[in-house]
């Protein structure tokens, strides 16, 4: 019986898991469905198998689901719950068996109730001790708890826009400056460069996956392929060159070595060296951006770095702060969009509903909208190559949605999940703001 609740156990673990996969675009429903057959569960359909899910869905947004408890924590018959929204506050009251020692533990508290302690934490506590004795050396209790969401880790999108505004008063100034442009034309056409998914920071084993990747690999095809950028414009004349960082520029987003969502990944260092080393990288690929024409900056962030990716870029732009020719858009927004003359580009990282790809630059763009006539949305996320086409009604000339090729090799676990391989390419667009779109380049690595 104990073996059978711990298989139990063990597939329930391993179907949120999945879930999460899921919701990061890392996994699909038939790989749960697969699980399911694994463990011998009959066979059901994906419609059926996406309904059961409701239930899971809605608690484990609320941080009710941990598949991490402490072995001190037990499954209890009977709870109630209530949510303080206008304080973001929630009570549990429950039956919980633990050890004596353990029940001043804050930690042990969060698990037994259900609460992830890397997303809550403990506001007040009671907990009373009944006479009959619990399982083994636990004990048991009525334990009433408050908890709530922790202020990620107390740092906010204004924490770190303060530091990065006090820092440039305290330092010297900035030593980097991109000179006049060499290639510059008020009248000439755009070049759009978009970099998304570096992933640095990400270790792939070539024996296991086919193909090495490590922070070396990483920075050696960015830097190949703005080589190969340089080239393309010699003897070419430019008003101005767009860079899009369209997020997971790095691979993880805290010391722990996973997501912003908390899925653990292969990490080739330490996150101050990955967060160092591509600082280094993105300020000396603006520097020779710099020396063709001025430079628009568009920054967005990933599922993988929603956090890192925000100091990292407020830490770009301040390199560059006393840099006329260097423009960054650089606020928290995750879609931001530009327009010059009769074109309008939108840039995201591109894990949002699909639907919502074709629909939202004509919503939060309202009036750069109605003043276009050629209007694209440029996103990554998939690291693959991906176009489709979207007509609305108010306009005759619609919409382009492009997904984007990807400089980053296959994680160990994209390989097992027998993704393909897609070309190791940077992307660029040569724009005319009268024209639109007149070039697409590819410029592919080894």
């Amino acid at each position: 019986m104990e073996n059978t609740n711990n298989i139990e156990k063990q597939f329930l673990a391993r179907q949120l898991s999945l879930y999460h996969d899921l919701q990061n675009g890392n996994a699909t429903w038939q790989d749960i469905l697969n699980l399911r057959k694994e463990y011998g569960y009959p066979e059901i359909s994906v419609d059926t198998l996406r309904r059961s899910f409701q239930g899971i869905r809605d608690y484990d947004a609320v941080g009710f689901i941990n598949t991490n408890q402490n072995n001190n924590a037990a499954i209890t018959t009977k709870e109630s719950v209530f949510t303080d929204y206008l304080n973001r506050t929630t009570t549990s009251e429950k039956t919980i068996s633990v050890l004596p020692s353990e029940i001043n533990n804050p930690d042990t508290l969060l698990n037994a109730h259900g609460f992830n302690p890397r997303e809550f934490e403990l506001v007040s506590a009671k907990n009373s001790r009944w006479d009959n004795n619990g399982d083994g050396d636990r004990v048991r209790y009525s334990s009433k708890i408050t908890v709530r969401p922790r202020k990620d880790d107390g740092i906010t999108y204004e924490d770190i826009d303060d530091y990065f505004y006090k820092l440039t008063h305290t330092l010297r100034d900035s030593m980097i400056v991109t000179g006049t442009p060499e290639q510059y034309d008020k009248d000439g056409e755009i070049l759009e460069i978009d970099l998304q998914d570096l992933h640095i920071g990400l270790f792939s084993y070539g024996a296991e996956t086919g193909e090495d990747y490590d922070i070396k690999i990483a920075c050696k095809r960015v830097s190949e392929a703005l080589s190969d950028i340089k080239d393309r414009t010699q003897g070419r004349k430019f008003s101005k060159i767009i860079l899009a960082l369209l997020g997971d520029i790095l691979h993880t987003d805290n010391e722990q070595g996973t997501t912003t969502k908390g899925t653990r990944q292969d990490v080739d260092t330490r996150p101050t060296k990955m967060f160092d080393k591509t600082l280094d990288l993105l300020i000396d690929f603006i520097f020779e951006l710099g020396q063709i024409a001025p430079v628009d900056v568009v920054a967005v962030a990933g599922n993988h770095d929603s956090y890192i990716s925000y100091t990292l870029y407020k830490a770009l732009e301040m390199a560059y702060r006393d840099e006329p020719n260097v423009v960054f858009y650089n606020s928290p927004n995750p879609r931001k969009a530009l327009r010059y003359g009769k074109c309008l580009i939108g840039f995201c990282h591109g894990d949002q509903k699909n639907n919502s790809l074709a629909t939202w630059l004509q919503n939060e763009y309202a009036e750069d909208w109605g003043k276009t006539k050629y209007r694209e949305v440029h996103c990554g996320h998939l690291h693959s190559l991906h176009s489709d086409m979207q007509n609305f009604e108010e306009s005759q000339n619609g919409l382009i949605v492009r997904r984007l090729f990807a400089t980053t090799s296959a994680s160990a676990w994209e390989h097992r999940q027998g993704y393909p391989k897609n070309l190791k390419t940077v992307m660029c667009f040569v724009w005319n703001p009268n024209k639109g779109l007149r070039e697409i380049w590819y410029n592919t690595v080894d």
